[in-house]
């Protein structure tokens, strides 16, 4: 099983998702990434696209986001900010 991390999704009006998950996967504006526990620092531009946020649980998350950017903090977790995105109601943590 994956090895959690926590993620931190924001937008200007909310925090869209605060949990943690065991891999998100999204669209930079060159090509799709995946994120793990253990991923190097990265920072870099989104497209909008589709994020998916799979949780130690099996579920998986997913909604459009309207770009934005994406990073990997050195000490563990991401964080992501977009202008628009929506995971609906999930059960934190």
């Amino acid at each position: 099983m994956a090895k959690p991390f926590h993620v931190e999704v924001l937008t200007p009006e909310k925090s869209a998702y605060s949990g943690d998950a065991t891999m998100v996967v999204v669209r930079s504006l060159v090509g799709e990434i995946a994120f793990m526990a253990g991923h190097i620092p990265y920072i870099g531009a989104l497209a909008n696209a589709t994020v998916k946020i799979y949780r130690e649980n099996g579920e998986i998350l997913q909604s459009d986001s309207k770009g934005g950017i994406v990073q990997v903090h050195r000490e563990g977790g991401l964080t992501l900010a977009t202008d628009s995105i929506d995971f609906g109601n999930y059960e934190s943590n």
